[in-house]
């Protein structure tokens, strides 16, 4: 049973990954400006309001509240300026 469903889960994640870089592909060759956003863990934490962005990070050691992450991505929708100004 537990060959199984992990055999599944990996299938699942296995489609996951190929679209997800199907889509940073087509994104590569539009043209277009963007960010990808991807956090560490996320926590439930009170909110920080300070994000680091960074080129590599060390996923184990950092966390990050859900309420910081969902403030830069609504940021572009709500405000001129970003809310930081590190260029990566």
């Amino acid at each position: 049973m537990f060959l199984i469903i992990h055999n599944k889960l990996f299938e699942e994640i296995r489609l996951y990954l190929e679209a997800r870089q199907d889509v940073y592909v087509h994104l590569k060759a539009s043209g277009m400006t963007y960010t990808i956003v991807r956090p560490v863990a996320l926590t439930n934490y009170k909110v920080v309001g300070k994000i680091t962005a960074e080129e590599k990070v060390d996923p184990p050691h950092k966390s990050i509240p859900r309420t910081d992450v969902t403030t830069v991505l609504a940021h572009p929708f709500t405000e001129e300026k970003p809310p930081f100004t590190k260029n990566i």
